[in-house]
């Protein structure tokens, strides 16, 4: 878990000493972690399960250990490590603060555990004295260097996720009545492939998003953002009509706009003449 300082000769020989009986006990403390990381979240479990979890914990932690007693000039293996872990885990879809967590506890465990093997012995404690604020500096390194890599990850999958939703309103929009195509729609937008919908266009300036804010009892809104204006497909309940639609947007959507009569299911969305 290492930055590097400048440490004497023994000092560094003790340090080493200390990580090499470390990583003896490497699976107790991979299994010590893992199981109080479950006990922390079942988000753990459930996300990433626990086999894998032990595997990739082992890896982790024995990378950090590792790089405590090495040299200065070493490649920085631990925080290239995190930065694969923190876009895996955003790809996984575990929360970025149980990343966060998982590497804090990681480090209290490491830390503990050489203050225990150090026991009474003085030259080893003062050697882990020394490098106390390289450990931590080094778990804080490694959590940041994660969370900016998950955050990145996680942009990048939403902006993803944006571009495949707008593809299949796209397809829905202007490729026709087709159930093939109607039926993806369904699924990637996560709306009912039979029900009331009605399509709603608006010319509006970029810059002003106040309509993707309407909300409304009966009412959800999915938008597509055009070159020359904004078009909304709206999904009615049962009970709610046209009225209750303009009227929400009455006041709310500058500039002209239309709506479309209700039709009743997403193959009925696209115009017929396609």
């Amino acid at each position: 878990m290492g930055a590097r300082g400048p440490r004497t000769g023994d000092d560094w020989k003790l340090l080493g000493q200390a990580c090499t009986a470390l990583l003896g006990r490497l699976p107790e403390l991979v299994d010590q972690h893992v199981r109080e990381l479950h006990a922390h979240s079942p988000a753990y479990e459930r996300v990433i399960g626990y086999d894998q979890h032990w595997q990739e914990a082992r890896d982790a932690m024995r990378i950090g250990i590792e790089m405590i007693s090495a040299p200065r000039a070493a490649p920085r293996r631990d925080l290239e490590h995190a930065e694969w872990m923190g876009r895996r885990r955003a790809e996984q879809g575990l929360p970025l603060e149980l990343v966060v967590h998982a590497y804090r506890l990681a480090g209290h465990l490491v830390w503990d555990a050489l203050l225990e093997d150090a026991g009474a012995d003085a030259g080893r404690l003062a050697a882990l004295m020394q490098a106390a604020t390289m450990v931590w500096s080094a778990v804080d390194a490694q959590t940041d260097t994660a969370s900016e890599a998950y955050r990145i990850t996680e942009l990048e999958l939403r902006r993803r996720t944006d571009e495949q939703l707008q593809a299949l309103l796209d397809a829905l929009l202007d490729g026709g009545r087709s159930p093939e195509v109607s039926a993806r729609a369904a699924a990637g937008l996560d709306l009912p492939e039979r029900g009331r919908y009605a399509v709603v266009v608006l010319r509006t300036e970029r810059r002003d998003v106040a309509h993707r804010r309407l909300a409304g009892p009966g009412l959800r809104f999915v938008w597509r953002m055009r070159t020359d204006c904004e078009i909304g497909v709206v999904s009615l309940a049962d009970g709610t009509g046209l009225d209750a639609l303009v009227e929400l947007m009455e006041g709310r959507c500058p500039g002209p706009g239309g709506v479309s009569p209700v039709v009743s299911g997403l193959t009925e969305l696209a115009p017929r003449d396609r």
